[in-house]
């Protein structure tokens, strides 16, 4: 019966989003999970996260790259999902297209679970989840845990001040190269700092993709701003053709690393034409 009244009040909250109701939703969940139908799936969540609570107030701040995913799933593009958190891009890309092949990794136990519950929460078989992170190197590796309000924010690189840690597998991409089958690839990255290790053990798939769409978030508190054109460099030098970042949510072509924001790069005369599908052009 409460999170049948939830669910009213959330309705309620999204034709008059006041501070007050908000409040009051938060105080009637606490740190239960309630599900919730999100775009095409549904999702279990709780306002004790930044990600849930985005969901849970429909506030979600990356519907471009969602959009992308839906795209490129229902055109057949397997989904690789590298910092997977509690699964909204593989869920995204397991609702578009139950016929193709889903890889995500999430080494935080936590949010893997949490993860594992949506996947059955939907009964969604597509979708192989590993919990394990990935680098240019099969090793155990230390995992920085946010114990804050923002569960997206563990980091292999950064430290915070609880101090609090878990050790993790760390594989690379290139051993799952024989496993992908599809020459159509959409790839996410977001994995705090991460990203250079996580490119370089991945030059296979990146390099021998023939039609290939890679998200990847480039923060310059996490690597400094020629670090993160460093990134964008080896990317292109896979054979990276189209550089677009995300702001305002927007696609703007740009030809290097600008600032912190989420990047889109594009391989292929099918990719690149999809894309384009999508923008209007």
């Amino acid at each position: 019966m409460k999170d049948y009244f939830i669910r009213v009040l959330l309705q309620i909250y999204k034709t008059k989003k006041s501070t007050k109701l908000r409040t009051i939703i938060k105080t009637f969940l606490k740190d239960r999970k309630i599900d919730l139908k999100y775009r095409s799936f549904s999702v279990n969540v709780s306002s004790s996260s930044a990600v849930e609570l985005k969901v849970l107030f429909d506030e979600y701040d990356e519907a471009i790259i969602l959009n992308l995913i839906e795209l490129y799933s229902r055109n057949n593009y397997n989904f690789i999902d590298i910092g997977a958190n509690i699964g909204l891009h593989s869920l995204t890309a397991a609702s578009s297209n139950p016929n193709i092949e889903i890889f995500s990794f999430e080494p935080e136990p936590t949010n893997f679970q949490d993860f594992l519950n949506n996947i059955t929460l939907n009964k969604f078989k597509s979708i192989r989840p590993f919990m394990m992170g990935l680098g240019n190197v099969i090793k155990n590796e230390t995992l920085y845990i946010n114990e804050a309000w923002n569960k997206g924010k563990h980091s292999l690189k950064n430290q915070f001040s609880t101090n609090s840690k878990v050790v993790i597998p760390i594989s690379t991409l290139d051993t799952f190269e024989n496993n992908i089958n599809s020459s159509d690839l959409f790839v996410k990255i977001d994995v705090e700092g991460y990203e250079k290790e996580v490119i370089e053990g991945a030059i296979n798939v990146l390099s021998n993709t023939k039609d290939i769409v890679l998200s990847i978030e480039l923060v310059s508190g996490n690597n400094e701003a020629q670090a993160c054109q460093d990134i964008i460099n080896i990317i292109m030098s896979y054979g990276f053709e189209k550089l677009y970042k995300i702001k305002d949510s927007k696609l703007i072509e740009v030809s290097k690393y600008e600032e912190s924001a989420d990047y889109i790069l594009i391989k292929g005369d099918q990719s690149k034409a999809l894309f384009n599908e999508l923008i209007g052009n």
